[in-house]
């Protein structure tokens, strides 16, 4: 397998084989938690229930209740790639404060994650 995502937390670590986990979940050092959900209906029955329900049943994928989190975890490993040395080194470990939104060990990166604009341009975005 040459792709997959690793996530390394203070409980355990979590490797998830292939480009979209699609191969299964492995946990170490933690057990997998029993989790009950709702299943989704899918894409299109959820944004149509959302629009007609003005709201009261978000999608599940709604940007502050998960899709957020997800994408800045998702960015997170473009950040540890961009912190490598050298093209031919793998990622560095970022540590991340999330409520200050900064990179607390790789201050290398802050230009990506708040870039500097030029003299004039820093109010327009």
């Amino acid at each position: 397998m040459k792709t997959g995502c690793l996530i390394v937390g203070d409980k355990g670590k979590m490797f998830c084989p292939g480009d979209y986990c699609e191969k299964g979940v492995d946990l170490f050092g933690a057990e997998k938690p029993k989790v009950d959900y709702v299943k989704s209906p899918g894409h299109f029955e959820e944004y149509v229930r959302a629009i007609k329900t003005n709201n009261a049943e978000p999608a599940m994928s709604n940007f502050p209740g998960y899709s957020g989190g997800l994408t800045e975890t998702i960015l997170l490993g473009n950040l540890a790639v961009w912190a490598a040395p050298e093209k031919e080194t793998p990622g560095k470990k970022i540590e991340w404060d999330a409520v200050k939104l900064v990179a607390t060990n790789a201050p290398e990166v802050m230009k990506i994650v708040k870039p500097e604009y030029s003299k004039g341009y820093e109010g327009i975005l």
